[in-house]
């Protein structure tokens, strides 16, 4: 009986101290769950929804003007001093009562920044094919750069198409639709995949050396 009494006696208080850690966990878990955007550094994003419905909606002053306040420090353009075009737009006579004396007073300047309208360009190469007439060998220069194929990419389309699909993760189906949207030109999937590759090979010689780089004891 008496070592029943003592057992029973430890187990009782081995489920005192798991109820008190239990009681403590559930104070900790309650403070948690009663975590606001209000009472904590929570964003209020992460408040319930049905919160944030309830929210008053703070009415902006109808004196506030749109755009930067009084005081706000704003950033304009500045303008360049290269540009690729230029366009005139000047008058020959005048537009209210047709006279042709004018005189010039001042010129005013408006840059405007834009991108050119994207497209393919092609670049056909000649390659001539001659015979020497004294030891009637056949000359071809076809070897200086590497053209290989009756038609093929050049280093500036690949360039872009490894930057969007390895850097920006855009997938190949979307990647060929961007290509066809922006220049009318088809691209195929495994053409995407075979510039990937022509890349990967391209870098093995600098990975090795960054690796080797940042393995070294001194670094």
């Amino acid at each position: 009986m008496r070592k029943e009494v003592k057992e029973l006696r430890e187990e009782n208080q081995c489920l005192r101290e798991a109820s008190v850690l239990l009681l403590k966990e559930n104070e900790e878990l309650r403070r948690r769950l009663n975590q606001r955007s209000h009472n904590s550094s929570k964003p209020p994003s992460s408040d319930p929804i049905w919160e944030r419905a309830q929210r008053p909606v703070k009415s902006k002053s109808k004196n506030r003007k749109r755009g930067g306040q009084l005081g706000h420090k704003g950033s304009n353009l500045k303008k360049f001093t290269q540009i690729d075009f230029l366009k005139e737009h000047s008058y020959d006579t005048c537009p209210y009562c047709q006279s042709n004396k004018l005189l010039l007073k001042d010129v005013k300047t408006r840059q405007v920044l834009d991108i050119p309208n994207p497209k393919i360009d092609v670049t056909e190469h000649r390659f001539y094919e001659y015979q020497c007439l004294s030891c009637c060998a056949t000359i071809l220069n076809d070897k200086i750069q590497d053209y290989k194929q009756s038609v093929q990419y050049g280093p500036n389309i690949k360039s872009f198409v490894n930057y969007l699909s390895v850097y920006q993760l855009l997938p190949y189906k979307r990647l060929v639709e961007m290509i066809k949207d922006l220049f009318g030109h088809k691209i195929s999937q495994g053409s995407i995949s075979n510039f990937n590759s022509e890349l990967s090979i391209k870098l093995e010689g600098f990975i090795v050396e960054l690796k080797n780089y940042f393995i070294q004891p001194d670094k």
